[in-house]
C-alpha cells in the first residue's frame, strides 16, 4: 500500500523490509535521524544486536529518537501517588 502511494504521489521513495537484525544485509547507508518507536522493546530478543545496529546507521553527529513508554510508570499512573502529582525522570 505504502508503494501504491508513493507511486501515485510521483514520489521516489524506497521502502526497504526486514527483520531489525538483518537488515545490514539489506540497507549499506547512514542517516541522521534513527528512530525506534513505542512498544519495540518488549518484542526484541536481543538488545545489544539492537543496538548495534542502531549505531550502524547513524551518522557521526546523528540523532537517534526512542519513543517509549516504561511498563513501571504505567502502574505508577494506574496506582497513583496518593493523590499527588508525579514527576518521575528516568535516566540512564
Amino acid at each position: 500500500m505504502a508503494q501504491s502511494l508513493n507511486d501515485e504521489l510521483g514520489l521516489e521513495t524506497r521502502f526497504v523490509r526486514s527483520n531489525i537484525y538483518d537488515l545490514p544485509d539489506a540497507l549499506d547507508e547512514q542517516f541522521d535521524i534513527v528512530f525506534t518507536s513505542y512498544g519495540v522493546l518488549t518484542w526484541l530478543p536481543d538488545l545489544d544486536g539492537w543496538a548495534k545496529v542502531i549505531y550502524k546507521y547513524i551518522k557521526p553527529g546523528g540523532t537517534f529518537y526512542y519513543g517509549g513508554v516504561s511498563p513501571f510508570l504505567r502502574c505508577v499512573r494506574a496506582v497513583g501517588l496518593g493523590g499527588h502529582d508525579t514527576d518521575i525522570r528516568l535516566s540512564t
